[in-house]
Order: structure tokens, then sequence, then C-alpha cells
């Protein structure tokens, strides 16, 4: 950030107080161009010249002060870089070629180690790109089963990993049959669905973080696996009030759970997660505030947020 001082009449406009800018380091310089539009919700607009001597404007809504800040930052900086460069070439100077890269020679099977790494890396971050614990671990789970543990590309180096490749990958899962064969039997798209988008994230990775490709082959195969939403069985409300009967004649543990479950259409995961200091009795409300799942790695129970 910028090291101009911060005054009252540059945070004019906004809901953050002096002292708390101030301890965050903000400055007059990095308010500038951001205005903020709503409950922790900015706007950054700002005019610019583009390369080719035309007048742009750039204009993004960001979630979060702080992110706003940096993304203004972010923009400014890759502007002043690509006009430097622009001012090389034309210069005749001649670009400064790259390093060699360090990960230009991973296999498959080393790239999933470092993007597990990354992974990991994301559990709980505060800005930018996050995860749940829960979903790194799903990542992991699939990383496990056989569609890619027994995959022949993992020797293979990412590099030479072509589009043809892919395609024979996605043919296969598209044949696969389950563990437990019958006749005629074939898995459904759902479940190949993870393995492919496993690989797909995967190679985003290694063209978007590692730059060790400039393109993902599995963008290129034909007839893609897709998640198709499964069709739910709901109890009728005759249902319902038939099991709350029953629960009412019969003194079992669960009675407040099913109560709850049947009753609010709440997950059994926000509902194991209620604390007492959530529930105001005199306003007769529960407040949902988190949900609590069982690592299918580990055993232990996780606290996670709400899904949406």
């Amino acid at each position: 950030m910028n090291k101009s001082n911060l005054t009252k009449e540059g945070l004019k406009g906004f809901s953050i107080s002096f002292n708390k800018a101030k301890t965050l380091g903000i400055t007059d310089e990095d308010l500038k161009y951001i205005y903020e539009i709503g409950t922790d919700k900015f706007r950054i607009s700002m005019r610019y010249t583009d390369l080719k001597g035309n007048k742009q404007r750039f204009t993004k809504v960001v979630q979060g002060l702080l992110n706003a800040i940096n993304k203004k930052w972010e923009f400014l900086n890759s502007l002043k870089q690509g006009k430097e460069k622009s001012e090389n070439s034309q210069n005749g100077l001649e670009e400064v070629v790259e390093k060699d890269n360090e990960f230009q020679d991973l296999t498959l099977r080393e790239g999933f180690e470092n993007f597990f790494v990354y992974r990991k890396s994301l559990i709980g971050k505060k800005t930018g790109k996050r995860i749940g614990r829960t979903t790194y671990e799903k990542d992991v789970i699939i990383y496990q089963g056989r569609f890619i543990r027994d995959c022949v590309l993992l020797n293979k180096k990412i590099t030479d990993i072509t589009v043809e490749d892919a395609q024979n990958y996605v043919d296969e899962l598209f044949s696969a049959k389950p563990v437990k064969e019958n006749e005629n039997e074939t898995l459904s798209e759902n479940t190949i669905n993870n393995p492919y988008e496993l690989m797909h994230k995967a190679f985003v990775y290694f063209k978007d973080k590692l730059k060790i490709i400039k393109d993902n082959p599995f963008d290129e195969v034909e007839q893609k696996p897709k998640y198709k939403a499964k069709d739910r069985n709901y109890l009728a409300n005759t249902d319902i009030h038939y099991v709350l009967d029953e629960i009412d004649k019969k003194n079992i543990r669960l009675r407040l759970l099913i109560n709850l479950f049947l009753e609010t259409g709440l997950r059994i995961e926000e509902i194991l997660a209620i604390k007492y200091s959530d529930i105001n009795r005199r306003r007769m409300t529960i407040k949902i505030v988190r949900a609590l799942v069982k690592s299918r790695l580990t055993g232990e129970l996780i606290i996670k947020d709400l899904k949406t």
C-alpha cells in the first residue's frame, strides 16, 4: 500500500472508523477511486489509457475494503508493467528470457502432491480464494479412488500430457464398470464426474499457478462428464404427522433431533451444531451459525461454515 497519510477528509464516505483504518495501515491514496456502495461492498472505478492510447474505464465490485484496495493496486501495477513491456519492445530491447521453471519436469503424480499442498493452504484463509476442510478432504478421497490411483497418466510428465491423453482418460471413465460388476451395468455420470473435475482442477493449477502448461488439455475433450442433480424424495405432510405422532408415544433419545429435522427442514449437520446459547426463549427462535460434520479422513468432528 502507498505510504501517504490518512486524513478524515480522505475517509469521508466510508463507514470504517478513522482509528481502525489507521490501525490497518490504510491511506488516502489507497482509498482513491474506491466507493462504498453497501454493507462491506465497494466499487472500484477509474479511468485509464490503454496501450493503444484509447480511454478506458476499469470498474469492479468487491466484498471487503482491504480486498478492494488490494484489487485496485493489482490492476494499477499490471497496467504499469504492461506499459513498461510495451516501451521496451518499442525501443528494440530484447525481452528477458524467463528462467527455467523448476516445475517443468514434474510427473502428474508429483504435480498432484504440489496441488494438494496448495489446496491445504487455502483452508480457513480469510481473504481471496479459500476452501473448507471438507472440500479439501473430498478431493483427497477422490484422488485415492481407483479412477486416479490406477491412472496410467500419473507417471507421465505434465508437459507431455496431450488432449488425446485427456480424451482417452475421459473415454475410460465413461466405459468403467462398477467394482461389483453386473451385466450391462455402467457407472452414473455423477460418479465419473468427480475424478474428471479433480483432474481438470489440477490442470488449472498447473496452468495458472505453476505456469508449466499454456492450455488445459481437459478443456478440449469431447463429451465431458457433467453433474446431474438428483431427484429427491420428500415426506408428505401426512407422513410427517404420522412420524411425529409415533414419536410422542415413545420415549426415545432422538425425539428433539427428529422434531427439529421435520419441523424446520434444517440439515442434520446444522441441528447437531446448535448450542444452548443459540436458543432465544423469549423470541422463540434458534440461531443457525455453524455446522458439525465428521471428517472422512480422520474421523474427528469438524465445525464448518454453513452451506447456502
